[in-house]
């Protein structure tokens, strides 16, 4: 039988959204427990296993449920909420992926493929660490992207896998073992079906073409280092027109170094034709407000989890990075309009209307309040 090391993987479910989806579901009996009180203060957390049980059968996982905390220092869970920790590990090595930070495409225990960065990428440690923070934080937002996690990579699988292995200045190491970053693999594996470029006509034709506006929100916000990066993907080969998923979230954060170095350029998408259709502040709705009326605590839980290898065990500098997230929701709007303003001139059908406020000359403070 093989041995499983499983990480935890905090997350919230919400209880009245658990209830709903579990109508007349039949609760296993508590026993050697008495009865009253005590097997009628159980029983919700027994249907939680249950379903759980039920849900991921056949899957080598292991949970735990608790009540009001999730992480150091962080506030607490609403009182409709529970915390359980749901862990993964992978299985099957699948392939290496293309990329800066070498990842691979790694099988999991529950049968789903993820797109895996290791700790020993060539970039950073703390890219892993952007990239759950950020993509959390995106997936709040309403925007495409894919769910991360934190997925368990054993040492037997490394050294029966040759192909595991990142290429540094001109020579191989293994890839780390532990926990590393998963993201969900969107698309299918068959070849044509997902694609990382699209030329321009093809590209004017995605369905959600807007969201390449709305992600401009979460970019300026984070201060994403690199250009937007974005995957592609039909449902069938007969299908004619792609969905955008937004991926590669390592450098917001200006990848290791945790500051906000902002720049008009950093963030946008290479192309200027996904943004023709921008006319206004409403194109980048609702993202925008979502970002600047999200409190500390939905941004601390989009933090909740993380490994502390990821960020080097550094809990002041991720504390200082939260604080300093929740202080720019409000200078997001300022930064939009310095990159509108750039020579690049991004959005060329932008009408502005004769009482429009110089956001540019906006304070922090101020800039909040206008919508």
């Amino acid at each position: 039988m093989k041995q499983y090391t499983q990480p935890f993987r905090p997350f919230v479910i919400h209880w009245e959204r658990l209830k709903a989806d579990l109508p007349n579901r039949r609760v296993p009996q508590i026993r050697n427990l008495g009865r009253g009180a005590r097997n009628e203060y159980l029983a919700p957390w027994v249907a939680v296993c249950h379903a759980l049980h039920t849900r991921f059968a056949g899957s080598p996982i292991q949970f735990f449920v608790v009540c009001y905390s999730f992480f150091v220092g962080s506030p607490k869970l609403r009182k409709t909420e529970v915390r359980v920790t749901v862990c993964i590990s992978a299985v099957q090595h699948l392939r290496r992926l293309r990329g800066g930070s070498q990842s691979h495409l790694l099988r999991a225990s529950e049968g789903v493929s993820y797109v895996t960065k290791f700790q020993n990428n060539p970039q950073h440690i703390r890219v892993l660490a952007n990239e759950m923070l950020a993509s959390r934080l995106g997936l709040a937002l309403g925007l495409p992207m894919p769910h991360v996690e934190v997925i368990e990579v054993s040492d037997w699988l490394i050294a029966h896998t040759p192909d595991l292995r990142i290429q540094l200045a001109g020579m191989e190491m293994p890839c780390q073992s532990g926990k590393q970053l998963a993201s969900l693999f969107i698309g299918s594996e068959s070849s044509g079906l997902t694609l990382d470029y699209l030329p321009r006509e093809l590209l004017k034709g995605v369905r959600n073409l807007g969201d390449f506006a709305r992600v401009l929100v979460l970019d300026k916000w984070t201060c994403n280092a690199d250009g937007r990066q974005a995957i592609f993907s039909r449902k069938t080969p007969r299908s004619r027109r792609y969905d955008a998923t937004f991926i590669d979230q390592g450098y917001c954060f200006n990848a290791g170094e945790w500051t906000f170095p902002d720049s008009p350029l950093r963030g946008a998408y290479a192309n200027s034709c996904v943004y023709e259709s921008v006319m206004g502040w409403e194109a980048f709705e609702p993202a925008l407000s979502r970002a600047e009326e999200m409190d500390a605590v939905a941004i601390w839980q989009c933090a909740a989890g993380i490994p502390e290898e990821w960020y080097e065990g550094d809990r002041t500098g991720l504390e200082r990075l939260l604080k300093t997230l929740y202080d720019r929701r409000g200078i997001i709007r300022k930064l939009i309009s310095e990159l509108r303003e750039s020579t690049r001139n991004p959005f060329p059908n932008w009408r502005t209307s004769p009482t429009s406020v110089d956001l540019s000359a906006v304070t922090q403070d101020e800039a909040v309040e206008i919508r």
